[in-house]
């Protein structure tokens, strides 16, 4: 199993408070161009108090199994049933389901498959009421899943809000319960 918090504290960017600053000075420019938005996006998020992290960065840090055969770590958006992953030739996965479902990550992959263009598929976890925004609308979730298993066996699954490009918050972490897993079973029956 791995040590998911360690992998997303790694992924953390630090507070850069000149893009903080440049953010601020762009705020009230009209018409900006889209790297000034980019900018005034990622600079306010780290402005912030949730920690933001570079996804491609954490799903480096995960990597893939032993064998080369799935993605230690799964991505997607956070009102997805099901996670599904397709391994590209060149080591990036498309994860479907994800805010980046077009997109090949991460870019120069996690090293060679055993067979490209095979697809996983996973259970999700649900965000507990507890912690769960109003809509799940650009939220996603990093976890660790069982790939082609019907019941998830999830640790420590993280919920997350697009910032900007591969950036997300760090909005919550929680354990999945006994009666998360009861819930999940019987909404798929």
């Amino acid at each position: 199993m791995l040590d998911l918090k360690q992998i997303v504290d790694s992924a953390t960017l630090a507070v850069d408070n000149d893009l903080i600053r440049m953010a601020e000075e762009l705020k009230n420019v009209k018409g900006k161009t889209d790297r000034e938005l980019y900018i005034c996006r990622l600079g306010s998020a780290l402005a912030g108090s949730l920690p933001v992290i570079d996804i491609e960065v954490a799903l480096r840090a995960g990597g893939c199994d032993q064998n080369y055969l799935w993605p230690r770590l799964a991505f997607v958006r956070a009102d997805a049933n099901k996670a599904h992953a397709t391994l590209m030739s060149g080591g990036s996965i498309n994860f479907g389901n994800s805010a980046l479902v077009d997109d090949m990550i991460p870019r120069g992959g996690l090293g060679r498959w055993i067979v490209a263009g095979k697809e996983w598929q996973a259970d999700v976890p649900m965000v507990p009421v507890s912690i769960r925004p109003p809509s799940l609308l650009g939220y996603n979730i990093l976890f660790e899943p069982v790939w082609q298993q019907s019941i998830p066996r999830i640790a420590d699954p993280y919920l997350l809000k697009g910032v900007v490009g591969e950036y997300y918050q760090v909005v919550a972490s929680w354990d999945v319960t006994e009666l998360e897993i009861k819930a999940m079973r019987a909404a798929r029956i």
